[in-house]
């Protein structure tokens, strides 16, 4: 999902209101999944159709290392850069 979630970003930009989208449509169900499949943990994989059930290993790091690197790099928006368009 980390790779598909950067691509959508830069395709689309990285303003306030996209971000907010991904975060609710991609993001989101990823999080909601932190309690489902074990414990604070994300599985390897997920069946593409819903529901979407976990697979693979349950505790893998990658998967929880993504959902991490787009929150803290892909997703943060640069708060003063949307002042000074707001402003402008």
């Amino acid at each position: 999902m980390g790779p598909f979630v950067e691509a959508y970003v830069r395709v689309h930009g990285k303003d306030a209101d996209t971000v907010a989208m991904v975060r609710a449509r991609f993001v989101e169900p990823l999080a909601a999944a932190l309690d489902a499949a074990g414990l604070g943990h994300l599985p390897e994989v997920a069946d593409g159709d819903a529901p979407h059930g976990p697979g693979g290993c349950p505790f893998q790091a990658w998967s929880l290392g993504e959902l991490l690197r787009l929150e803290r790099k892909v997703l943060q928006v640069d708060r003063r850069a949307v002042y000074r368009s707001r402003v402008q």
